[in-house]
């Protein structure tokens, strides 16, 4: 980094630079498509790498789930992994901790949360080695509350990275010159610009000049800049925007940083009020009417009910007949898989919406429910029941429109632009 460091506005800066600390947040579901992986791969991860390997000055923070580091190593792309693991060893990329198998922490009980962790330590620890030493964690999909942060406090990290909306319950109102400490939960905070994480998804802006002069003149008096994204959306969701980063980032007047990098220069504000449980995608309207995770659990969704419902009614009868029951790992491991986000995502409407992945979803929590011995029938076929309720549903939302209605009525209410694996959708 160069020299001639100055103090301004309360952040350390260097003259006439601009500090950007990008994390970026890799994930695609366990058991996904080899073709995919390997599709996303090609179009977003390889070229990242290629990008960080080729400016040893570019620095960022890298969030990648424990089961995504499996399936690269099982479909043949373990040079991935050595790459980053030699640029966190060269002080390029901080790994981060977080939940092995993505699922939506604030949902799950307490002990649940605790082993996604240490699964997800174990697992990115065995295959980057030392060089995987998170200090800070990322939530998936950001969403958090108390109890979640307490978690990760009585685990010893010391920071997490929350959207904005989490500070206030609105955008805008935090400011990025502090980073920020939890009273109730002892953690260090810092919050993404949420405006400049989804800059890439702009349909007015397609060059690096365009996207410059927008940061410079928009977001840069909110310096420094902090960003937090999908991984893929450069690449693979959003076609040649990887470029277009790779690009922006090395010119002038921007300094890249990684998150624990940042906080060391930040002057600490502490929280006068509680944080406000919400995601990534929270809006302020929704957290008003106490439903912050709702692309997950959408009260007005009885097919969220019912996802939940099996959610809960299979733990509860694994809490209540473990100390009995014939559980092998590869039972326990069904049972991590299958308490994935991507489930009740796909079931939103929001815009989100897929048969396949959902009866995909329904038929594991079966294959969960077929491993468990020693477990009267009677709470067996209970489970059943629901699960063969909710394809019922799912099948008829599909066939009557239902889901199609519900998929406008929200797109209705957006403006901005969302990619999936290259094509606008919305």
């Amino acid at each position: 980094m160069k020299k001639n460091v100055t103090q301004f506005s309360g952040v350390r800066r260097e003259s006439r630079s601009i500090p950007w600390a990008a994390l970026f947040h890799i994930y695609q579901p366990d058991h996904w498509d080899p073709r995919v992986i390997r599709k996303v791969a090609k179009e977003a991860y390889y070229p990242f790498l290629r990008m960080l390997q080729k400016n040893p000055n570019h620095k960022i923070t890298l969030n990648i789930c424990a089961s995504l580091t499996e399936q690269l190593s099982r479909h043949g792309m373990s040079d991935l992994l050595r790459g980053f693991a030699l640029c966190a060893q060269r002080g390029q990329i901080e790994f981060t901790q977080t939940a092995k198998y993505h699922p939506i922490l604030p949902k799950l009980p307490r002990k649940e949360i605790i082993r996604q962790f240490e699964l997800n330590y174990a697992t990115n620890r065995a295959f980057f080695g030392e060089a995987f030493a998170p200090r800070g964690v990322f939530l998936p999909e950001m969403c958090m509350n108390h109890n979640v942060a307490s978690i990760i406090a009585e685990l010893g990290y010391e920071w997490i990275v929350l959207d904005e909306i989490a500070y206030a319950g609105r955008i805008g109102d935090v400011s990025f010159r502090y980073k920020y400490y939890d009273p109730k939960s002892t953690l260090l905070l810092l919050f993404r610009n949420r405006i400049l994480s989804d800059v890439f998804f702009r349909l007015d802006l397609n060059t690096v000049s365009e996207f410059r002069n927008f940061i410079l003149e928009k977001l840069a008096p909110q310096s420094p800049l902090v960003t937090a994204l999908d991984g893929e959306n450069l690449g693979h969701h959003r076609k040649g925007m990887d470029g277009i980063y790779h690009k922006l980032v090395q010119s002038r007047p921007f300094v890249t940083m990684t998150y624990s990098e940042l906080l060391a220069t930040l002057p600490l504000r502490k929280l006068s009020h509680p944080l406000h449980p919400s995601s990534w995608a929270s809006r302020s309207e929704e957290l008003a009417r106490g439903v912050p995770y709702i692309r997950w659990d959408d009260p007005t969704n009885p097919i969220h009910t019912l996802l939940w419902e099996i959610t809960r009614g299979v733990l509860k009868i694994f809490y209540k007949h473990q100390a009995k029951t014939v559980l092998c790992g590869e039972a326990r491991i069904r049972l991590d898989q299958a308490l994935n986000s991507d489930q009740y995502w796909w079931a939103s409407t929001q815009p989100w919406w897929s048969v396949e992945i959902l009866f995909a979803a329904l038929d594991e929590w079966k294959q969960v429910l077929s491993q468990l011995a020693g477990v009267p029938q009677q709470e067996i076929q209970k489970i059943m029941r629901l699960i063969t309720r909710t394809k019922r549903l799912v099948r008829t939302w599909q066939d009557k429109g239902v889901a199609e209605r519900r998929r406008l009525a929200y797109l209705r209410t957006v403006q901005e632009a969302s990619f999936l694996g290259g094509k606008t959708v919305l």
